[in-house]
């Protein structure tokens, strides 16, 4: 069977949809199937994709690539117009959008795609008229979709509920790490005190107003800083609001590389992650392997990820979050316990398993036999 899997977004960005797809193709290759993999890559991306498995083969398109532009007209002539030939060329028989764009053509051939949440429709991402564009995107991908991807039981249920798609087109495949839990620290941060960690950005959903509001309230502040480590062009704060918040103890440290990123975890104090909306949550989950303890939301997908080995809190509460973060600091019994727990609860995740249900369900799709 030969299978296409399309890269259009820049897997050397490290967010989460970039990592998906990094580490869905090393999963997959990890199994050793039979099947033929063709890795549809933009030029700009190919050096940032590695595989060695003689059953993988990149087709590169040399379409121009911007990062904030991956949605705009020229994705779509191609994922409508020279998919097609592709498809036939190499005569694929199913293939994968990691995520939903808008597909006017299926050529005859059926398609996976993965729907990771339903961020856009609770207005957690963008607004106006670009949220009601991704929504559309969303809605159009899932219904002409032969199977639908998901990445945790909570997705899926806002896919049924919220979309009406059926619940048997709809398979979970929770990601695995994209970082190695067993290197070692690679990278010493330059921090002068003890430091609380958040990982992911700053969209709205991250909640990083209230996350701000409840460490500069709390007791904890006299000991240890606030790290955020993550895009911030959603930050919308003056150079000078950011001077005076790093005089209180609270950093932007913007994107940062994956050595740099393993560093900031293994060496903070505390992952904290209050959330308002996720459809998986992996940096709680990698937090978790490298033995950071966990304060996370109580809603949406992050008990999935977290199970018993978090302070679960309420994410909408700024008095839960500091709670919850001076409780942690003045525990080290609880520390301990979070850091085991966590440990044990991160092993249940893991990219080969991920990649074999995959496989499954292209196989399903194609009607492999």
């Amino acid at each position: 069977m030969n299978i296409a899997i399309t890269t259009h977004v820049n897997p050397a960005v490290s967010n989460g949809l970039g990592q998906y797809i990094r580490y869905l193709i090393k999963g997959l290759e990890e199994v050793d199937s039979p099947h033929a993999f063709y890795i549809i890559v933009n030029k700009d991306f190919e050096s940032f994709l590695t595989v060695s498995h003689p059953n993988f083969k990149f087709i590169r398109v040399d379409i121009p690539h911007h990062p904030r532009k991956i949605m705009r007209p020229w994705y779509f002539f191609w994922q409508n117009a020279l998919a097609g030939k592709l498809f036939q060329k190499y005569d694929i028989d199913v293939f994968h959008l990691p995520n939903p764009v808008p597909l006017y053509n299926t050529f005859d051939v059926p398609h996976v795609v993965t729907l990771h949440d339903l961020a856009e429709q609770h207005g957690q991402r963008h607004s106006g008229l670009h949220q009601k564009f991704r929504m559309w995107v969303n809605k159009l991908s899932a219904e002409k979709a032969s199977d639908i991807l998901t990445v945790s039981e909570f997705s899926k249920k806002e896919i049924i509920t919220e979309m009406g798609i059926p619940e048997d087109k709809i398979r979970v495949t929770y990601p695995g790490l994209t970082i190695d839990p067993s290197s070692a620290i690679s990278k010493k941060m330059n921090s002068q005190r003890p430091y609380l960690l958040h990982v992911g950005g700053s969209r709205r959903n991250k909640n990083v107003e209230r996350l701000i509001a409840a460490y500069l309230s709390s007791s904890t502040r006299e000991k240890m800083d606030l790290y955020f480590v993550g895009e911030t062009v959603n930050l919308n704060k003056s150079q000078n609001e950011l001077k005076k918040l790093r005089k209180k103890g609270v950093h932007f440290k913007g994107y940062v590389t994956e050595e740099e990123l393993l560093g900031y975890y293994q060496q903070a104090y505390a992952l904290v992650y209050p959330s308002l909306y996720e459809g998986f949550g992996l940096p709680v989950l990698e937090a978790m392997a490298l033995g950071v303890p966990v304060i996370t939301s109580n809603c949406t997908s992050l008990p999935e990820v977290a199970g018993d080995a978090a302070l679960m809190v309420k994410p909408e509460s700024i008095i839960s979050i500091r709670k919850a973060i001076e409780k942690l600091g003045l525990d080290d019994g609880l520390k301990e316990q979070l850091i085991k727990k966590g440990k044990q609860q991160s092993r249940k995740f893991d990219w080969k398993t991920a990649a074999q249900k995959t496989i499954l369900v292209y196989e399903q799709a194609a009607g492999y036999q």
